[in-house]
């Protein structure tokens, strides 16, 4: 069980951090008639959360300029399960913003960090 001092923390970090909000889908396979086929499925819907995104330089630079990355992390509560793959669509500020979670999560008493990258399509 949580102690006091985490839940109080956890409420506090989601009352003031989480200004966003994500639908979590992952996408299933199942078997009807013998035929694999895909499908997807709806893990969680308007959940609060926040992403955080931090620029990266490449060791490698160019002649013209150096080249720019993106580091973007997803913080949620640790009580949902997201999967390696599954596609997170967040809503900020009233746009719409694909990703994919690329790793495991790092939980924590209070909240969960996933690395996540641009959704392109389903593998």
């Amino acid at each position: 069980m949580l102690s006091e001092i985490v839940l109080v923390a956890r409420e506090h970090y989601e009352k003031t951090m989480y200004t966003d909000t994500c639908n979590i889908i992952e996408h299933i396979k199942s078997k009807i008639d013998g035929v694999a086929t895909f499908g997807d499925s709806v893990v969680a819907t308007n959940e609060p959360c926040r992403i955080s995104a931090s620029s990266l330089k490449a060791n490698e630079q160019s002649i013209s300029s150096a080249e720019i990355g993106q580091s973007i992390k997803l913080f949620i509560s640790p009580d949902i399960t997201i999967n390696e793959g599954s596609k997170i669509i967040v809503t900020r500020e009233g746009r719409t913003l694909q990703y994919k979670a690329s790793g495991k999560p790092m939980i924590y008493p209070t909240h969960q960090e996933i690395m996540l990258i641009p959704f392109e399509r389903w593998a």
